[in-house]
């Protein structure tokens, strides 16, 4: 799908989240409907086809920072594929629109939760945790939710023969996450900042999270 023809259909929002609006359901045809975080939605009425993806980080100026949030599939996205796409996004570029840009972010390492959640528009998102490689001093200020306990961000694999705004159309699902653990106390990105991160991943707060974004 394009961005025309997302405007040609008239998508109808159903807000997802009870007590916030953080996502919409968007009915885009028969048995076709795509979940964006509202905040891309604005942004795709707002800009469309201008939103440009930002700088590629350098690795070696980058820090790994560890958050904690759900993997929301698309309608059509069984729950075993949705495991085998979330593993498939280690040690990729992410895109993560924040505006008229798509800020580039590194995907390090993710792990699963055991259970899935209730999601969005009755579908079911699955806990994770990941481990996001970003540069320090300009996609940090990308990564902090600016609206409080109603904010979410909301990233997804880059694929590139897409356009930042084709991405977020046609991708198999979203990464959500509301903050990033500031105690994690690895500032540079190397193979120790992964196996000590994947020894402290907490279950209990990937769960706490998945409940606060659903």
């Amino acid at each position: 799908m394009n961005t025309t023809e997302f405007y040609d259909r008239t998508p109808v929002r159903e807000h997802l989240c009870s007590g916030c609006t953080r996502f919409a359901v968007f009915d885009c045809g028969s048995l076709d409907r795509r979940v964006l975080a509202i905040s891309e939605f604005e942004s795709i009425v707002k800009f469309g086809d201008a939103i440009q993806d930002g700088p590629t980080p350098i690795e070696d100026t980058c820090g790994a920072y560890a958050a904690y949030g759900s993997f929301i599939p698309q309608y059509g996205l069984g729950l075993g594929d949705s495991r085998l796409e979330i593993s498939s996004t280690e040690d990729h570029w992410m895109r993560l629109l924040v505006g008229d840009a798509a800020c580039i972010v590194g995907l390090q390492a993710v792990e699963q939760g055991d259970g899935i959640q209730q999601g969005p528009g009755g579908s079911f998102h699955i806990p994770v945790a990941m481990l996001i490689l970003a540069e320090r001093n300009v996609s940090m200020d990308a990564l902090t939710p600016r609206d409080g306990v109603d904010s979410v961000l909301v990233m997804s694999k880059k694929m590139e023969n897409l356009s930042p705004c084709s991405n977020l159309l046609n991708r198999p699902g979203i990464f959500a996450f509301d903050w990033i653990d500031t105690d994690f106390p690895y500032q540079r990105y190397d193979a120790e900042a992964v196996s000590g991160w994947r020894g402290q991943v907490s279950h209990r707060m990937m769960r706490h999270a998945a409940l606060r974004i659903r």
